[in-house]
């Protein structure tokens, strides 16, 4: 194992083998650091104005430390004014790596990328598959006004596939400069934890894109609030399947989950948000793909409700058809006993008297049914391919506040089955309808 330092104001030998003779450049300690368990030492004051675009392909597993060349204490360079890129300048900077199966670990570092042109921060742009950790990064566009300028993580363009490309985030801070900016994600596996957009940033009229194949972004205890009200937070998903996950977010007023997807195909983009916020409304989950999506409604609800004064609304895209339908996630709740059950959920449609058919909206229900096996059986009041529509349950038992003088509530399910053991029972609504919208009492009811 060998250590470097780098700072791009050392007036030494420029060797790497001290804090005064440091290399001058990051990319003379990336070439240097070929061996793994190899450290670089990072000023945090240093800056580097690159005179080009350049990319930095890592050799081996190495971690690097940015610190307070003058305490030795792991330092921001955020705070302290260093930066690698340009201020001014039309500079694009691109993380990789030609070697399989490669760690890197990067603590603290601050990217500036300006200039009047399209460019750049691409992280793990590698075929060769690198798993890239950064405990803290600041990314400055602000300076910047391409329109299709980016922080991309994954590959270079929205044709490449790369291998193993997964790049984790503690803490990434942004600024913006033109309200295109955005963050791509291309075939890579990304997780982000902490997110927040600092100074005096232009705000993006969309924030993420997924756009190449695999792409599958995960996002917890970010702060999207001061974002502007009606942001879309994932934009079109160009590859397919892309899949985001939201959990324990703050989200901007009047936000966009999912935009209209071109492709107009489910697994154009998938986005899901569990137990996020919006100002002090509480918001457990949603989800959106191009067939529909579905969002709390606390105006409407189940007077019955074991969840609380909410139902979730439904709606659903002109894509959808019956035998194309938009699916609803998986409920599961335990059942105790063994004895025949007729499970169900209650919906209400707001604005009209008329019953939905069973080639419309229906549910699915899975329980154990045969002793001693673990597999579900599958129960649907679904119409039978090429059969006769006919009108779903009006349903007498279930009282609903909200709703308007003119409403239809029905039971969706009541397939019958039997238990052979104590165990989860899962449901979901399937809606087979186009530009359809109700409202779901999650809890299944026997």
């Amino acid at each position: 194992m060998a250590v470097y330092y780098y700072d791009a104001q050392a007036t030494g030998a420029n060797d790497g083998s001290t804090k005064d003779d440091a290399f001058t450049t990051f990319a003379a300690a990336v070439a240097a650091a070929n061996v793994d368990g190899d450290i670089i030492y990072h000023h945090a004051a240093s800056q580097e104005n690159l005179a080009a675009d350049t990319t930095y392909n890592f050799q081996a597993s190495v971690s690097i430390f940015c610190i307070d060349f003058t305490t030795d204490i792991i330092t921001d360079p955020h705070d302290v004014g260093g930066y690698i890129g340009s201020n001014v300048s039309n500079r694009s900077v691109i993380l990789a790596s030609t070697t399989a199966g490669l760690t890197v670990f990067m603590s603290h570092f601050s990217w500036s990328i300006a200039g009047s042109n399209n460019r750049h921060l691409e992280l793990n742009q590698s075929k060769a598959g690198l798993n890239l950790i950064v405990d803290v990064v600041t990314v400055d566009l602000k300076n910047n006004t391409g329109q299709n300028s980016s922080i991309t993580i994954g590959a270079t363009s929205t044709s490449a596939i790369f291998a193993e490309a997964a790049v984790t985030i503690r803490k990434l801070r942004t600024r913006f400069g033109v309200t295109t900016h955005r963050i791509n994600i291309r075939g890579a596996k990304a997780t982000i934890s902490g997110f927040e957009i600092v100074g005096d940033s232009t705000l993006p009229e969309v924030l993420f894109y997924g756009t190449n194949p695999g792409s599958v972004v995960d996002l917890n205890n970010c702060d999207l609030s001061n974002l502007a009200s009606g942001t879309i937070i994932v934009g079109n998903c160009v590859g397919s399947p892309a899949n985001f996950t939201f959990s324990n977010c703050k989200l901007p007023t009047g936000y966009i989950l999912l935009d209209a997807q071109a492709s107009g195909v489910p697994s154009a983009g998938e986005v899901w948000a569990y137990d996020c916020y919006v100002g002090t409304t509480h918001i457990p989950f949603e989800y959106s793909n191009a067939f529909g999506n579905i969002k709390q409604d606390t105006g409407k609800y189940a007077d019955d409700n074991l969840s609380g004064d909410r139902s979730y609304l439904i709606t659903t895209t002109a894509k959808v058809r019956t035998d194309t339908p938009f699916y609803c996630p998986w409920i599961e709740q335990w059942h105790e006993g063994t004895s025949s059950i007729s499970p169900y959920f209650a919906i209400a449609s707001d604005g009209s008297a008329t019953a939905f058919n069973n080639d419309q909206v229906w549910a699915e229900f899975e329980g154990k049914v045969t002793a001693g096996a673990h597999i579900k059986t599958n129960y649907s009041d679904k119409m039978a391919l090429l059969g006769t529509p006919a009108a779903q349950t009006t349903d007498t038992d279930t009282s609903w506040t909200g709703l308007g003088g003119t409403n239809w509530k029905g039971k969706v399910g009541e397939q019958s089955l039997t238990p052979a053991e104590p165990g989860t029972i899962s449901g979901r609504i399937v809606v087979g309808s186009p530009n359809a919208s109700f409202n779901w009492d999650t809890r299944i009811r026997f």
